[in-house]
C-alpha cells in the first residue's frame, strides 16, 4: 500500500489556552475574531486546495462561490463536478490561473510551497490555514467565517462542535479506556503519534493511544514494537481505494489482543477530515470501540 500521510503531517503552531475547558477559551476566541483579516464579503471565485477546506466552505454556505477543488474533494456531493486543480500536495497552477480566482485557500501542512509561492507572485490572494489540532480546526473555521462574511455561521458551527465533543468526553470518562493503535499507512507501517487531532480523538473516544507519547506526529513502527505495546483495538485509517486492502502489520502478531480478538477496524480517513465533520468521525470511532450499549 502506498503510504499517504494525513493533511497535517508537519508540526504546526500551537494555540496555548485555546481549550474549550479553559476559562481563557472565550477570551482567546474573541481575540481570534477581532484580529482576523477585515471581512471582504466580495470573494466570488474561490479555489480550495484541501478537501477539508472545501467541506468548511460549504458548511459556511459559500459553496456556490467555489470554482476549483482537489481531486480528493468528495463532500458534499456537488463538489465532484467542480474543476480539479490539485492533488494533496501539488497544484496545477496553469489550470488555477484559467479559473481566475479571487481567493485561494490552502493549508500550511503538505502544500507545495513552490506552487503556493508561484500563485502569490501572480498577484493572487492566497490564505494558508492550519488544521493540525482541534484548536487549529476551531481557529481556522472562525477565521474563514470572518474572512467570508460568515462569522456568525462559523461561530454557531464551532459551538455545536464543542457541545458534541463535551458529550463524547463525558461518556469517555465513564468507560474503561482501551489501548489503541491508529494506523495511517503500512509498507512502511506508520501510526498516529502526538500533536494531532487523531491522537486527541482518544481523549473523546475512551482510548489510550499506545504511541501517543511519541515525539513524532506520525512515527514509523515495527511488529516488535506493536507486540510490546499490545493494543486492544486497532483502527486502520485508509484513503480512497485502499479499502480493498487488508492491513498487514507484520509477522508474529497473532497474540496481540486487537488481532487475536478480531478488533481491527478499517475506517475511511475522510470521516476524520479537519472540518466540522471531525466530531462525526470521533462518534464513529466511539461506536466501534464501545458501542451504544457500553454505558448500560
Amino acid at each position: 500500500m502506498t503510504q499517504h500521510l494525513p493533511e497535517h503531517a508537519v508540526p504546526a503552531q500551537r494555540h496555548p489556552g485555546l481549550d474549550p475547558g479553559s476559562i481563557l477559551f472565550p477570551i482567546i476566541l474573541f481575540l481570534c475574531l477581532i484580529v482576523s483579516p477585515k471581512p471582504a464579503y466580495s470573494f466570488e471565485r474561490i479555489i480550495s486546495l484541501k478537501p477539508n477546506i472545501t467541506e468548511i466552505l460549504f458548511a459556511l454556505g459559500v459553496g456556490d462561490q467555489v470554482v476549483g477543488v482537489t481531486q480528493f474533494c468528495d463532500y458534499p456531493a456537488q463538489v465532484k463536478s467542480l474543476p480539479k486543480v490539485a492533488d494533496y500536495i501539488n497544484v496545477n497552477v496553469e489550470k488555477v490561473l484559467t479559473l481566475h480566482p479571487d481567493l485561494i485557500l490552502t493549508s500550511e501542512e503538505n502544500s507545495s510551497k513552490k506552487d503556493i509561492l508561484f500563485l502569490m507572485q501572480q498577484g493572487l490572494r492566497v490564505e494558508q490555514l492550519n488544521f493540525q489540532t482541534l484548536n487549529d480546526i476551531r481557529a481556522s473555521f472562525l477565521k474563514l467565517g470572518m474572512l467570508l462574511g460568515k462569522a456568525e455561521v462559523g461561530g454557531k458551527i464551532v459551538n455545536e462542535m464543542e457541545q458534541r465533543l463535551h458529550q463524547l468526553k463525558d461518556k469517555a470518562g465513564r468507560v474503561k479506556p482501551l489501548k489503541a493503535m491508529l494506523v495511517v499507512g503500512h509498507r512502511p507501517l506508520v501510526v498516529v503519534g502526538s500533536g494531532n487531532f487523531f491522537n486527541e480523538a482518544c481523549d473523546y473516544v475512551g482510548l489510550i493511544n499506545v504511541f501517543g507519547n511519541s515525539k513524532l506526529p506520525y512515527p514509523r513502527v515495527d511488529s516488535e514494537l506493536i507486540l510490546l505495546k499490545a493494543p486492544e483495538i486497532i483502527f486502520y485509517l485508509y484513503m480512497g481505494s485502499e479499502d480493498s486492502l487488508d492491513p498487514d502489520f507484520g509477522p508474529g502478531l497473532q497474540n496481540v489482543p486487537a488481532i487475536k480478538n478480531k478488533r481491527v477496524y478499517k475506517v475511511p480517513i475522510s470521516l476524520l477530515r479537519a472540518s466540522s465533520r471531525v466530531v462525526q468521525g470521533y462518534e464513529y470511532l466511539w461506536n466501534l470501540a464501545h458501542g451504544d450499549h457500553s454505558l448500560q
